[in-house]
């Protein structure tokens, strides 16, 4: 027997199995949960499509307005921490990547919610972490600096949702104090070195395993095309905004950034 649904439905009326959605002016299986609906966003985020999908790539702070609430796709990942190097030295710890979420059915809830964009680390010797990134209760925490103190080596990580390489310490100047690690869930840790030389930083994908191998990052296709995002700090690090990358060769940590696919 075909299903007589009831002529101008309001919101939220039950009609045998299902529920009337306003939002997108259509019927729901009862307890399914549906895509949301935007309603609008500030901050300026890129609109893209692939295929039936809409893509919102923050890149800067904003929020996003939610008609409807439902689950989409989410990726998040905080600031790149700074490179550390001693001032007068040529050793160098890198920066961690920030940490990195992925969860592609992730409940984003009617209502409006603030966006924040984690900035990359910047400065020298004692400072140097980047910025979290955040929607809702989502963080992603920033990248741990390369730590360094003036006329030394940076021979002390620093944790962050990766974290930073730690150089190793001139024999005359305070012990090797080792790497930081990451937040687990978000990140790895960094490169561990006795003597002295480069110590990469962590990266989202693994952990910095040599003077010369970063953390690597983490590929994703939530754009439509494979991207790879939060690499550990080192000399071959690429540095692009809005990546999470940690920085390397004595340069800044890199951006992070929110997207959201619905659909």
């Amino acid at each position: 027997m075909a299903l007589d649904f009831p002529d101008a439905p309001t919101n939220g009326q039950v009609y045998e199995g299902f529920y009337f959605d306003s939002a997108v002016s259509a019927w729901r299986i009862r307890g399914e949960v549906g895509q949301p609906v935007i309603s609008g966003t500030t901050g300026s985020p890129t609109v893209t499509t692939d295929g039936s999908a809409t893509i919102y790539k923050f890149t800067g702070d904003g929020s996003v307005s939610v008609l409807a609430g439902g689950l989409c796709h989410l990726l998040l990942i905080g600031g790149g921490g700074f490179t550390g190097i001693g001032a007068g030295q040529n050793y160098e710890s890198g920066g961690g990547a920030g940490g990195f979420i992925e969860n592609v059915s992730f409940y984003l809830p009617a209502g409006t919610h603030t966006v924040t964009i984690g900035a990359g680390g910047t400065s020298g010797h004692v400072s140097g972490y980047g910025g979290s990134s955040r929607i809702l209760d989502v963080f992603g925490i920033a990248g741990g600096q390369g730590y360094a103190t003036a006329g030394q080596f940076s021979n002390m990580g620093m944790q962050g949702g990766s974290g930073s390489g730690a150089a190793g310490a001139q024999a005359t100047t305070s012990p090797d104090l080792g790497p930081a690690s990451g937040i687990p869930g978000q990140g790895y840790g960094g490169f561990a070195l006795g003597s002295t030389g480069d110590a990469p930083g962590g990266g989202a994908g693994g952990p910095a395993t040599s003077t010369t191998e970063a953390g690597p990052g983490v590929a994703s296709t939530i754009t439509g095309s494979s991207v790879t995002y939060g690499e550990g700090g080192s000399a071959a690090t690429t540095n692009t905004a809005n990546s999470g990358n940690g920085g390397g060769n004595n340069s800044n940590g890199n951006s992070g950034v929110v997207i959201l696919r619905i659909g």
